[in-house]
């Protein structure tokens, strides 16, 4: 990896089998971004790995990655009659830029859907193209998904990013912030019924739920670690951990590492968005360090 300097720095890096892009900033942090997917793969910040990524994840280029952030779309899991989590993220995807000015360095890539619609995917009536930014500033990860619809009729879509954040201890891990009492309920995709919002949650153990956004940043507390999650443009909030049982199931992921991640997703899991015709719709997460140094 390239030293911190003194601006930031692009780079095409080579990870088993994928073609990446780091961005280096000069005060150390750093972000890893595959074009297989799109996705997200490290955020580096004061030093420590904020992200977790399986150590079995598959990086060949031709699977879904476990780990990162990745981008669900247009379909969230299986809401739909689409793949599970639709396509795009084991679609390969363009690197457009790498901007490099010092107050916002950011990664651009992007994905035309309909040119690379796998057999699977049923049929897909829709012109549009994907854009996924990824912006680092000390302390700070701020990821946005675009999606431009250049077709006639409206685009409809769920999705998600779906961000697997790196835990010391799950055991003890919480993510606390919805308004008590929630005007919303939320769904347990578990008991596929619906749940109370309450003020926080344990990342103890198997927990898969669909919350509404809360309206101010929320806070995942992890031993000395805490990060804000903020989001914008996506109504719900995912939060899911496999559990001990499901993740000794799982070919991508070590047993016993459900203890070392925990997922807090901007989605749009409930209802779609429709973009209109010649119409673009934007929805962005950001992670920030409570107390950057």
């Amino acid at each position: 990896m390239t030293a911190p300097g003194a601006d930031p720095v692009h780079q095409r890096v080579r990870l088993q089998g994928l073609d990446c892009h780091a961005l280096h900033l000069p005060g150390g942090d750093r972000v890893l971004v595959a074009e297989h997917g799109g996705q997200v793969l490290s955020w580096v910040a004061q030093g420590r790995e904020r992200l977790y990524l399986s150590p079995t994840a598959v990086l060949d280029g031709h699977a879904a990655i476990r780990g990162g952030i990745p981008v669900c779309w247009p379909q969230f899991s299986l809401r739909g009659s689409l793949p599970r989590h639709g396509w795009v993220r084991q679609a390969r995807w363009s690197f457009i830029a790498a901007d490099l000015q010092a107050q916002s360095p950011r990664l651009v890539l992007e994905l035309r859907p309909a040119e690379l619609l796998p057999a699977d995917a049923g049929p897909w009536a829709h012109d549009c193209r994907l854009e996924v930014t990824v912006a680092p500033t000390p302390g700070r990860l701020e990821v946005t998904l675009a999606v431009f619809n250049m077709g006639q009729q409206p685009l409809p879509f769920t999705g998600a990013l779906h961000t697997y954040l790196a835990l010391s201890d799950a055991e003890t891990a919480t993510v606390t912030g919805w308004p008590d009492p929630s005007s919303r309920q939320g769904w347990d995709s578990m008991t596929d019924t619906p749940c109370r919002v309450e003020p926080g949650l344990s990342l103890r153990g198997e927990i898969d739920r669909i919350l509404p956004a809360a309206p101010a940043a929320l806070v995942m507390t992890d031993g000395n670690q805490e990060l804000t999650i903020e989001q914008s443009g996506w109504a719900d909030t995912v939060v899911w951990n496999p559990g001990a049982d499901k993740c000794a199931a799982m070919s991508d992921m070590p047993n016993g590492d459900e203890r070392r991640m925990a997922c807090i997703e901007a989605a749009q899991a409930l209802s779609p968005v429709s973009v209109p015709p010649r119409g673009v719709w934007a929805g962005t997460q950001r992670l920030s360090l409570v107390h950057p140094s």
